[in-house]
Protein backbone atom coordinates (compact mmCIF):
# COMPACT_ATOMS: atom_id res chain seq x y z
CA UNK A 1 0.00 0.00 0.00
CA UNK A 2 1.11 3.45 -0.84
CA UNK A 3 0.87 5.98 1.79
CA UNK A 4 2.47 8.77 0.91
CA UNK A 5 4.18 10.81 -2.40
CA UNK A 6 7.98 9.55 -1.57
CA UNK A 7 6.15 5.84 -1.83
CA UNK A 8 4.01 6.69 -4.76
CA UNK A 9 7.39 8.28 -6.42
CA UNK A 10 9.53 5.39 -5.79
CA UNK A 11 6.81 2.89 -6.68
CA UNK A 12 6.59 4.50 -9.76
CA UNK A 13 10.15 4.21 -11.02
CA UNK A 14 10.09 0.34 -9.93
CA UNK A 15 6.98 0.16 -12.38
CA UNK A 16 8.81 2.19 -14.72
CA UNK A 17 12.05 0.33 -14.53
CA UNK A 18 9.75 -3.62 -14.64
CA UNK A 19 8.46 -2.13 -17.47
CA UNK A 20 11.58 -1.54 -19.42
CA UNK A 21 12.92 -4.68 -17.92
CA UNK A 22 9.78 -6.68 -19.96
CA UNK A 23 10.47 -4.51 -23.25
CA UNK A 24 14.28 -5.27 -23.21
CA UNK A 25 12.99 -8.83 -22.76
CA UNK A 26 10.38 -9.42 -25.18
CA UNK A 27 12.55 -7.44 -28.23
CA UNK A 28 15.25 -9.81 -27.23
CA UNK A 29 13.43 -12.68 -27.00
CA UNK A 30 11.15 -12.24 -29.92
CA UNK A 31 13.46 -9.96 -32.13
CA UNK A 32 14.29 -6.21 -32.03
CA UNK A 33 16.54 -5.02 -29.56
CA UNK A 34 19.36 -7.55 -30.70
CA UNK A 35 22.14 -8.80 -27.60
CA UNK A 36 24.86 -7.41 -26.06
CA UNK A 37 26.50 -3.66 -27.83
CA UNK A 38 23.39 -3.99 -29.87
CA UNK A 39 20.96 -3.77 -27.14
CA UNK A 40 23.12 -1.02 -25.74
CA UNK A 41 22.97 0.62 -28.96
CA UNK A 42 19.20 0.28 -29.67
CA UNK A 43 18.56 1.49 -26.02
CA UNK A 44 20.81 4.15 -26.60
CA UNK A 45 18.48 5.28 -29.95
CA UNK A 46 15.46 4.46 -27.99
CA UNK A 47 16.15 7.24 -25.02
CA UNK A 48 17.63 9.47 -27.71
CA UNK A 49 21.28 9.09 -25.70
CA UNK A 50 25.12 9.95 -26.70
CA UNK A 51 28.37 8.29 -26.80
CA UNK A 52 29.34 10.82 -23.89
CA UNK A 53 25.87 9.66 -21.89
CA UNK A 54 27.56 6.38 -20.92
CA UNK A 55 30.62 7.97 -19.47
CA UNK A 56 29.81 7.14 -16.51
CA UNK A 57 29.12 3.69 -16.82
CA UNK A 58 32.35 2.58 -18.92
CA UNK A 59 34.62 5.02 -17.24
CA UNK A 60 35.81 7.02 -20.48
CA UNK A 61 34.82 8.55 -23.94
CA UNK A 62 37.23 5.75 -25.28
CA UNK A 63 35.97 2.53 -23.90
CA UNK A 64 32.50 3.69 -24.96
CA UNK A 65 33.86 3.99 -28.08
CA UNK A 66 35.45 1.13 -28.27
CA UNK A 67 32.61 -1.01 -27.01
CA UNK A 68 29.99 0.08 -29.10
CA UNK A 69 32.17 -0.26 -32.30
CA UNK A 70 33.17 -4.15 -31.10
CA UNK A 71 36.16 -3.29 -30.45
CA UNK A 72 36.62 -4.35 -26.82
CA UNK A 73 34.57 -6.14 -24.66
CA UNK A 74 31.45 -4.78 -21.81
CA UNK A 75 33.23 -5.80 -18.48
CA UNK A 76 31.00 -7.67 -16.23
CA UNK A 77 31.26 -4.36 -14.26
CA UNK A 78 29.86 -2.20 -16.59
CA UNK A 79 27.32 -4.94 -18.00
CA UNK A 80 25.60 -4.28 -13.94
CA UNK A 81 25.93 -0.22 -14.59
CA UNK A 82 24.14 -0.57 -17.29
CA UNK A 83 21.54 -3.12 -16.16
CA UNK A 84 21.02 -0.82 -13.31
CA UNK A 85 20.67 1.83 -15.21
CA UNK A 86 18.51 0.25 -18.28
CA UNK A 87 16.70 -2.83 -17.14
CA UNK A 88 18.50 -4.70 -19.56
CA UNK A 89 19.56 -8.15 -18.10
CA UNK A 90 22.84 -9.64 -18.19
CA UNK A 91 21.79 -12.51 -20.11
CA UNK A 92 20.93 -10.07 -23.20
CA UNK A 93 24.00 -7.95 -22.52
CA UNK A 94 26.45 -11.04 -22.55
CA UNK A 95 24.75 -11.71 -25.74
Amino acid sequence: MINNVDEYEHALKTLSTLIDEVEVYESAEFGGIGRGVDAVIKIMHKKNLRQKDLVDLFGSKGRVSEALNKKRPMSLKVMKKIKARFGISLDVLAG
